[in-house]
């Protein structure tokens, strides 16, 4: 009884990953994601009119996985520093070709 049930959940699974709808919806939505991202890093940076500061995308804000417990005394939490890397400049590579 409970083999069958679960050999026809199993069999209702998999006609819907293989279904062909389902599937050019997961294609679109990943090329859709990749040509978000894409967007996003060659973004500039836009001016905030009230500050007159350049106001860059930045990674302040971090998920509750990465809290640690604070280490100092009066402390509440403490996060891990934030591993540092070289931006990429396009200017080097087209020099080099």
């Amino acid at each position: 009884m409970t083999t069958t049930l679960i050999q026809s959940s199993t069999d209702k699974i998999n006609s819907f990953l293989q279904d062909v709808q389902y599937h050019s919806l997961m294609v679109n939505s990943a090329s859709f994601n990749v040509r978000l991202m894409r967007d996003r890093k060659t973004r500039l940076p836009f001016l905030d009119s009230q500050t007159g500061i350049a106001q860059s995308p930045c990674k302040l804000y971090m998920s509750s996985r990465h809290r640690m417990p604070g280490i100092h005394a009066g402390q509440l939490y403490a996060y891990p520093a934030q591993r540092w890397c070289r931006k990429k400049r396009s200017y080097l590579t087209l020099a080099q070709q």
